[in-house]
């Protein structure tokens, strides 16, 4: 365990110069102003270690400017991520939190988490956002509305990008072979036709082919093509309530429609045939050694394929692929639930917050966190110390002993574990690759399916999650096989229906009812 407490250093001079304002958000932000500057607040936080490392508060430019700058003081408690969610059990049973914690999402499925959550131990949120708009407006309607637990908000979300899942593919495949960017499901498939058949890389020899897929285990249907390729088709995200009942994604035809699509370029050869067996490791190799030219991701990995695939095809180029639709309809997008874990406020405790009106001004202090000038700060830290300007733009000064920014250095890579913190931010020295990859997330996230699912409970698939969900992974390998046919795939969803799964629809549609029929 690390603990430090930062000290003020004088630096509101400083600060000063590193953040910039909009000039159009001055009345939006009045608010949160009024929350600077007067604050006695002192913020005990625990978050999680994710560096070698805690960084040292005691000379640490970044928190002392924001002490200063916002007349708090700021204690964080570093906690190595491998013992955090022991060290939350252990301190939610002797109920010793700090005021606010950051909690991920295998602490939000303890046993122990959820009974203090059902007991009162933590301060829920939802009626008093409406009075910090920064806050309501930087984290979005969606994922707030995702976040909540039976029908409550008990922190606010780690924010993670919507519309993240897609695919990569090698632009300089297309270019070489005078091929543009697919936007259809036929073009798509034509694409993977020739990259298996057009030798796309030049060479003469027949080695590569169109995408690569990996179907380990239920939860990789994000990575894999299959949830990707079924909500564009029409199918559910998960789970869609409709008719006055949730309906499994896997149980419409929409899937079956995916199904067959993946099939045909199966019998084609334009996929991997070992997709049933490889690991996740081995898809990403398949991709970084240029045997294929598409891999199914979350879009924003493309930095880390671009950077392994030039270290063994120097020339390659990557680019982040549309999004797929029938010809003449508007794209489906998957969506993520757009977090990762939940910031906290303890309310059990002699370390606990234990007013409403200390809630309140702690509130008001992430509300100003969400303006633009702090998401500047956040993003570029201190001039002099974290950036430089060259040619009118900011660029991050390195740190030499890590490779790593001055500013990812002093936060310990933790900056979004405990403030409010963007999925991404465009910066001045962002390259095209990046810049495309913010255009392309920005255009899915006006086109998302979103889970209807999230935030439900069902007993009996907390029980029986893996039998359920194996069924239904190993009826997907024997459909594209050819094992089983279309009547065949649709005996297994009755039988999921008979060893548990009408429960679990029951369950959900019960839910649903109380927790979400009811804000509509």
């Amino acid at each position: 365990m690390y603990m430090r407490k930062t000290t003020k250093k004088g630096l509101a001079a400083l600060l000063a110069l590193t953040v910039v304002l909009c000039g159009g958000c001055a009345s939006k932000e009045q608010n949160a102003k009024e929350a600077e500057g007067d604050s006695s607040v002192r913020l005990t936080i625990m978050q999680e270690l994710f560096s070698d490392q805690a960084p040292d508060m005691e000379n640490n430019a970044w928190y002392n400017a924001l002490e200063e700058k916002m007349g708090i003081e700021i204690e964080i408690n570093y906690v190595p991520t491998l013992s955090y969610e022991e060290k939350v059990t252990t301190l939610i049973a002797s109920k010793g939190l700090p005021k606010i914690f950051s909690a991920n999402g295998n602490v939000l499925m303890n046993n122990n988490m959820i009974q203090a959550m059902d007991g009162g131990g933590f301060w829920t949120l939802d009626d008093y956002l409406k009075d910090y708009p920064n806050l309501y407006n930087f984290i979005g309607e969606q994922t707030w509305e995702n976040c909540k637990r039976n029908g409550k908000i008990y922190g606010i979300p780690k924010t993670r990008i919507l519309g993240r899942c897609g695919y990569v593919i090698r632009q300089d495949w297309l270019d070489n072979l005078g091929l543009d960017m697919p936007e259809t499901f036929e073009e798509f498939k034509e694409v993977m036709r020739a990259f298996t058949e057009d030798d796309p890389d030049g060479n003469g020899v027949d080695d590569t082919y169109g995408f690569v897929s990996s179907y380990q285990g239920p939860y990789n249907r994000e990575w894999n093509g299959l949830e990707f390729l079924a909500v564009a088709m029409g199918a559910p995200n998960e789970w869609r309530y409709e008719n006055g009942e949730m309906v499994p994604d896997f149980a419409t035809d929409q899937w079956l429609t995916m199904l067959t699509y993946i099939k045909d370029m199966y019998d084609s050869g334009y996929m991997n045939k070992d997709f049933a067996e490889i690991t996740a490791n081995d898809r990403t190799s398949a991709f970084d050694q240029g045997k294929c030219g598409v891999i199914f991701c979350t879009t924003d990995d493309i930095s880390t394929r671009s950077a392994n695939l030039t270290q063994v095809v120097p020339e390659a180029v990557c680019a982040v692929g549309s999004a797929l639709h029938f010809e003449g309809e508007e794209p489906k997008c998957v969506s993520t639930k757009g977090f990762n874990g939940l910031v906290m406020f303890n309310r059990f405790g002699d370390g606990a917050i234990q007013t409403e009106e200390e809630l309140k001004e702690i509130l008001g202090i992430y509300d100003s966190l969400c303006t633009q000038e702090y998401q500047d700060f956040m993003a570029y830290g201190v001039k002099g110390v974290h950036y430089e300007v060259q040619d009118e733009k900011r660029v991050m000064i390195m740190d030499q002993g890590t490779g790593k920014t001055q500013l990812s250095v002093d936060t310990a890579d933790g900056l979004n574990q405990s403030f409010p913190y963007p999925p991404y931010f465009r910066k001045d020295d962002d390259s095209q690759m990046l810049t495309d990859l913010y255009d392309s997330i920005e255009y899915r996230n006006q086109h998302l399916v979103t889970n209807d699912s999230i935030g439900l409970q069902s007993d009996t698939y907390d029980e029986l999650s893996s039998e359920l969900d194996n069924m239904m992974m190993d009826a997907d390998v024997k459909y594209i096989m050819g094992s089983i046919d279309a009547d065949g795939y649709r005996k297994c969803v009755d039988q999921w229906r008979e060893r548990g799964g009408a429960d679990v629809i029951k369950e959900y549609t019960e839910q649903y009812a109380e927790y979400k029929l009811n804000e509509q």
